[in-house]
């Protein structure tokens, strides 16, 4: 009886269809159902996949917050959301009737550097026809590990209880870990639009507040009661911004491995056009491949518009849906043969 419940509580919180992409020793897994994503580390390519952030899709999630309301983009009922698969790289899409949230993650490279062993997360909340309100976002990443120098490190001091940092943010925050291979770096440098505020605390009262600007008292300990023990997180938000129908909220953020003074100090900027990887070359071919099927599908869809027949409203508008989506992903792509 025991292995029954185990094997049903096991079933009930693992998604039923999830996308995986692997890059060097970075793996992205992505709940396809809710858009909830784990990310996993390895020290070599010999080693077992290790977990850098809490190994559950519902302790990672981004937020949004239009004319007062938040909406937990993997919980809300009311939101459409969708996957895509782009060889090198998913996007997902969480959509109602007065906005919608495109995001992208890459593996591969962020800004004109290629990097390996880091995730570039870029998202745009647009909102649609006839909407006007006030928007923000937030993220919280669920911290796993705890190293011998506490829970987090940023500018070489250790963090062990709450605490909130505004602009101009450090360069970084690590989430400790005993080994390399259970640490992830929360990269704010050189970020396009980087978040306003970071918050250090206890993943449940991050969770559980009603406000982004959190009620955080610098230095109390992520164990206080009435919350989990050890439990910590970290918050990002993007502040308010007022938006008329069609503009469009940009944010931005980098997860990596490696230790980020390397990254920031590095000289070598490589051209993508210009990096010999097959298989990046594959990827891509791929999603050249998925360009082309799509635009394959909309001259059937303008063929069968002009001859007189008819498609179904909900036909049309995902297939509009889907080309307005790779045609933002598409000028990543024009320059490489």
């Amino acid at each position: 009886m025991k292995y029954f419940l185990l094997v049903l509580m096991l079933f009930m919180i693992s998604p039923l269809f999830s996308l995986t992409l692997e890059e060097g020793n970075l793996r992205l897994v992505i709940d396809e159902e809710n858009g909830g994503f784990l990310l996993y580390s390895r020290a070599n390519r010999q080693g077992e996949w290790t977990s850098v952030m809490e190994d559950s899709f519902l302790g990672t999630f981004f937020a949004v917050e239009y004319n007062g309301q938040w909406n937990n983009l993997m919980l809300d009922p009311e939101l459409r959301r969708e996957v895509i698969d782009e060889g090198v790289s998913a996007t997902m899409i969480f959509q109602e009737r007065r906005f919608k949230v495109v995001i992208t993650m890459d593996l591969i490279e962020y800004g004109e550097t290629v990097l390996q062993n880091a995730l570039s997360i870029k998202g745009t909340l647009t909102l649609k026809e006839g909407q006007v309100g006030s928007t923000a976002l937030r993220f919280i990443l669920d911290n796993r590990f705890i190293g011998q120098d506490g829970h987090f490190l940023i500018n070489q001091k250790s963090y062990n209880g709450e605490a909130s940092f505004k602009t101009p943010l450090p360069d970084y925050i690590l989430n400790n870990g005993e080994n390399s291979e259970e640490r992830l770096y929360i990269v704010f440098h050189g970020l396009l639009t980087p978040p306003e505020r970071v918050y250090l605390a206890n993943w449940n009262r991050l969770d559980r507040s009603e406000t982004p600007l959190y009620n955080i008292s610098q230095g109390r300990s992520f164990d206080d009661l009435p919350f989990s023990v050890n439990d910590s997180a970290v918050a990002m938000y993007w502040p308010e911004r007022s938006l008329s129908s069609g503009e469009s909220y940009n944010f931005s953020i980098l997860l990596s491995l490696e230790e980020p003074q390397e990254m920031i100090s590095t000289n070598e900027t490589v051209d993508r056009a210009q990096v010999n990887n097959p298989q990046r070359e594959l990827r891509v071919q791929m999603v050249k491949d998925h360009l082309m099927y799509i635009q394959e599908y909309l001259d059937e869809l303008s063929y069968i518009e002009q001859s007189g027949q008819t498609l179904s409203e909900n036909d049309i508008y995902e297939l509009r849906e889907k080309l307005e989506i790779l045609r933002e992903k598409k000028s990543e792509y024009e320059g490489i043969q």
